[in-house]
């Protein structure tokens, strides 16, 4: 292949930077100006993007890390191509894109779905949040608890978790007096009083929310609503995962490449700062809005872009979890989210986001209703993803089968090759009528 040389301007080598955006070409955009006379331009363009061209560029590039690969300009202009005669690569062409189409027809078939599922979840959630999944169990029910009677049971129980948390704080208290009084003196804890004071561009969601459900504050219902470490933490080869946003994906946590933090600074970490199961993650910066339900015991701590939901005993943590992934939620982030970079959902704004409350009764019963038809969409979803996987293998086995020499049938290579015999005389005879 012939190249023109590093250049401002887009050509074949639009497929590299597309299909393998981590390999970079020196940092800059290759334009390459085939010989149309050997090798015709669409025929190049789907070879680089098959897997045995990338095998060659894996063994031409240079650097140290994955992130920092390079592939030099004088190494790219020598990677290894079969060409075919032109014939035959015409025809090559032509099945490849034919059998691409009807790929790519399936392929917008499986993101359609995809997309569709997305707005059924949601629409299930609105639902489920606006109480109309369960407005048949609650018309069957005679002993519901009142808004009263939910927001007393609240109260006691917030009270009774403060109680708790000072008896702790006297017996640390009196251990580290028996000691001298030596190292950081045990913190009071503080009395966190209930907010019921909304702002004025809060009312339009509360006119919004049944008169049935229960309107209250996020952190009204938990006992704590936090985020992680606000210090740069010593990082350890192993220990403790230290987990970053770039970990939460899909509403859970990507254990395998975690930063570590040793046992000392685990342990010098406040109890509240410290997940356990039970706990809900919430990213507030950058991309912000994804809830994570911990439903399992396992050591690890958190940096400060991500919040800490810590509910009341009382109040179902699969509802919340749900709640969290609702439009009612995600409205009230997008629009207290703040910066211009990278938006941030203040701790302020998180604690004062506006729920429809509701008996833990009920909370249980939302829950089995969202999750019996969320179910099925989860089976669809993931009967999506394998396909769109599977097709992209396909889309693979054809440029292999193409480049092998195993895409064209018997026939179609005889023509081929009679083209090229015929093409060839036809030159010949050219030749020789100038001379």
């Amino acid at each position: 292949m012939t190249c023109a040389g590093p250049r401002n301007r887009c050509g074949v080598a639009c497929v590299v930077k597309k299909v393998r955006p981590k390999l970079l070409l020196s940092g800059k955009m290759y334009r390459f100006q085939p010989n149309e006379k050997v090798v015709i331009t669409s025929f190049l363009n789907h070879f680089l993007q098959s897997q045995e061209a990338w095998r060659a560029i894996d063994k031409m590039k240079t650097g140290g890390s994955e992130s920092g690969l390079n592939l030099t300009h004088s190494r790219f202009r020598k990677l290894p191509l079969r060409i075919a005669p032109l014939p035959e690569q015409r025809a090559i062409v032509a099945k490849i894109e034919e059998l691409f189409s009807s790929l790519d027809h399936g392929i917008a078939q499986l993101e359609r779905v995809r997309a569709q599922l997305k707005v059924y979840r949601q629409a299930v959630l609105k639902k489920a949040f606006e109480g109309e999944l369960t407005k048949e169990w609650r018309a069957r029910q005679t002993d519901l608890p009142t808004a009263a009677e939910i927001a007393e049971s609240t109260k006691k129980e917030r009270e009774a978790d403060f109680a708790r948390r000072m008896e702790v704080w006297a017996e640390e208290i009196a251990e580290w007096e028996a000691d001298g009084g030596v190292g950081k003196k045990p913190r009071k804890p503080k009395r966190v009083g209930l907010n019921y004071s909304f702002k004025e561009e809060q009312l339009e969601i509360l006119e919004k929310l049944p008169n049935y459900f229960y309107k209250e504050k996020l952190a009204n219902i938990c006992l704590k609503v936090t985020d992680g470490d606000h210090q740069a933490p010593p990082k350890a080869k192993e220990g403790i995962p230290f987990i970053t946003i770039s970990n939460i994906k899909d509403n859970v946590v990507n254990f395998s490449k975690t930063h570590f933090v040793g046992t000392t600074y685990y342990n010098s970490l406040p109890d509240y700062r410290k997940p356990k199961e039970g706990d809900i993650l919430y990213t507030v910066t950058g991309s912000y809005g994804i809830p994570v339900l911990i439903d399992y015991e396992k050591s690890f701590c958190f940096q400060r872009h991500i919040g800490l939901i810590r509910p009341l005993k009382s109040v179902n943590q699969k509802w919340l979890f749900w709640l969290l992934q609702s439009q009612l939620v995600f409205t009230q982030a997008m629009r207290t989210a703040t910066g211009t970079a990278q938006k941030t959902v203040g701790l302020s704004s998180l604690r004062n986001f506006i729920i429809s409350y509701c008996s833990s009764e009920e909370q249980t019963q939302i829950v089995q209703e969202i999750e019996s038809r969320l179910s099925v969409c989860d089976n669809i979803a993931e009967t999506v993803e394998v396909s769109l996987q599977k097709a992209e293998s396909l889309r693979q086995s054809i440029l292999k089968r193409a480049f092998a020499g195993e895409l064209l049938t018997a026939a179609e290579l005889a023509r081929c090759r009679a083209e090229a015999v015929l093409l060839e005389k036809i030159k010949g005879e050219k030749d020789r009528l100038k001379k």
